[in-house]
């Protein structure tokens, strides 16, 4: 499993749910050693529907771990601020996928054997996360019980991700989006 299989199933999720939103994945740009003959990707994708800009910098974690800082760049977590200034909306999304959770896991997370879930952190919070400054990584507990980092779990045999349902907790701009 890697992350562009998630990628894959957001970009689905919103051609299901906003047919007529213009959502882009912004292509990775090729290399030639350390060289780089295109700019930087800015995030993974952004849509623009219902007069709303969002944009989304996609991870992808096999174990239920902290999510490490440095797993963001700072150019994209710039660019994600712009994005914000903008009044636009700009997310990192974990999506937590693990199919053998351990018994330990399960008792101390309270998930079950199967995971497969999104954390939804906007860029504003984990800037603050990050500049709160002791740590390398926001450890998995935090980011389960944290009230301003959005969880979902996506149900087994669920097709797309619930992503009205997902909007509507994040934020009241989305109302309409229903």
């Amino acid at each position: 499993m890697r992350e562009t299989v998630f990628q894959k199933e957001w970009r689905d999720s919103f051609k299901f749910y906003f047919p007529n939103a213009h959502f882009v994945k912004v292509p990775d740009m090729p290399r030639v050693g350390d060289s780089r003959f295109i700019p930087r990707k800015p995030y993974d994708c952004y849509a623009f529907f219902e007069k709303v800009f969002v944009a989304f910098e996609l991870k992808w974690m096999k174990s239920l771990t902290g999510f490490p800082f440095g797993a963001v760049t700072q150019y994209q977590i710039e660019s994600l601020m712009e994005v914000s200034r903008n009044r636009g909306g700009a997310y990192i999304v974990i999506n937590y996928r693990n199919y053998s959770v351990t018994e330990k896991q399960q008792k101390q997370f309270g998930v079950g054997k199967r995971v497969n879930l999104i954390a939804m952190i906007d860029v504003e919070y984990f800037v603050k996360l990050d500049e709160q400054g002791d740590r390398a990584s926001i450890p998995f507990q935090q980011i389960i019980d944290d009230e301003n980092i959005f969880i979902y779990h996506h149900k087994r045999g669920e097709e797309h991700w619930n992503l009205p349902g997902i909007f509507l907790h994040l934020d009241n701009n989305f109302e309409e989006w229903e």
